[in-house]
C-alpha cells in the first residue's frame, strides 16, 4: 500500500527540525518493490517506467493478498487501492469463502520467474501484461479442524496479471491461469 503524506515547512524556506518521538515505531509493514524480471521487448523510457510501476503494483497485490489470508478473509479494506475489475470480483469473492469456510493460512504467496509480455501506452490506455509462476509449496490454507486443505492444483501454476494504471496507481484487473506447471 502506498500512503502518500503532504509535508509543508515555513514560508522563509527555512530548515525544521524534525519531530520527535518516545512512542514505539508502528510495526513496518513491507512497502512494493520492482522484482526482477525478464523481458523480450525492446522498451522505450515510458515503456519502462509503466513496467516498474505495474511490478510495483502487483507487488503491492501479492502483499495484500498474503495479508488477506492470514487474516481469514477479514482484513479486504483497501482491497480497491491494489485491485481493480474482474480480479477485485475474485478478491472479494475469496475473502467471503475464506470467512464462510473459517479457513486459516500459513507461509506467503510468491511469485518467480517475471516475464513482461505487452505493454500499452496510450493517452487514455496504459497496460502492462506480466506472466508469473505461483509455487503453491510456499503456502497452505488450513480448514477450520486445522488440517490442511487439499491443493487441487500442481506444484507450480503459470499465470497472466493484466495490470491498468488508474488515477496514477497501477492495479491488477485480471489474473488468469495460462499452464499448470512453470517453465522451468
Amino acid at each position: 500500500m502506498v500512503l502518500a503524506l503532504t509535508l509543508s515547512g515555513c514560508d522563509d524556506n527555512s530548515p525544521v527540525a524534525a519531530p520527535t518521538s518516545t512512542l514505539p515505531a508502528p510495526a513496518s509493514q513491507p512497502t512494493p518493490t520492482v522484482p526482477p524480471y525478464e523481458t523480450d521487448l525492446d522498451l522505450s523510457a515510458e515503456e519502462k517506467e509503466a513496467v516498474e510501476g505495474a511490478l510495483v503494483g502487483l507487488d503491492g497485490y501479492i502483499l495484500f493478498t498474503n495479508e488477506l489470508y492470514r487474516s481469514g478473509g477479514k482484513k479486504i479494506t483497501g482491497v480497491d487501492l491494489v485491485t481493480t475489475g474482474d480480479s477485485l470480483v475474485e478478491v472479494e469473492e475469496s475473502s467471503t469463502t475464506l470467512i464462510k469456510e473459517e479457513m486459516g493460512f500459513e507461509g506467503e504467496v510468491t511469485l518467480k520467474e517475471l516475464s513482461v509480455t505487452q505493454v500499452i501506452i496510450a493517452r487514455d490506455n496504459r497496460k502492462v501484461l506480466v506472466e508469473a509462476c505461483s509455487p503453491s509449496s510456499t503456502y497452505n490454507f488450513i480448514n477450520s479442524d486445522g488440517s490442511i486443505a487439499q491443493n487441487k492444483g500442481s506444484e507450480e501454476s503459470y499465470f497472466e496479471f493484466t495490470l491498468v494504471e488508474l488515477e496514477s496507481s497501477w492495479k491488477v484487473s485480471k489474473q488468469s491461469l495460462i499452464g499448470e506447471s512453470c517453465t522451468t
